[in-house]
This record gives structure tokens, sequence and C-alpha cells, in this order.
């Protein structure tokens, strides 16, 4: 997929990608019962910052409601 045919709700696919890949890659440690330590949490914790921060769970309920129209 080209990025001029990405929705554009989304501001910065990049920075999205990036923190998701932080998040995806503690969740897999923590689904296959890895014990994770206080800076996974840390890590994972600061990702969800920054996607707060950025106001991506509002542009994806914008992304959602508009593909429900």
């Amino acid at each position: 997929m080209e990025r001029r045919d990405l929705p554009h709700e989304i501001s910065d696919y990049e920075k999205l990608l990036s923190e998701w890949a932080v998040i995806r890659k503690f969740r897999n440690k923590a689904a296959h019962t890895e014990n994770l330590r206080r800076e996974d949490f840390d890590c994972v914790y600061n990702a969800f910052r920054k996607l707060i921060a950025n106001d991506y769970f509002r542009q994806f309920n914008d992304l959602k409601c508009r593909l429900k129209q």
C-alpha cells in the first residue's frame, strides 16, 4: 500500500507504528508467559502515553466512524 492510499485520519504513521512495535514486543512476551521486569512495564506505559499524547486513539475512533458509514 502506498502512502497516499493510507487513511488520512492518522496523522503520522511512522510514529504510530514505532510506538505500536514497543507494545507488540512486550505484549507477545507476556502472552507467552515470560516474566516481565518493571522496566518492560515502563516501556509499554510510555508507549501508551505517547499514543495518547499524540491523539492516536481519537484518530482511530474517527477512522472507525468513517469506515462504518
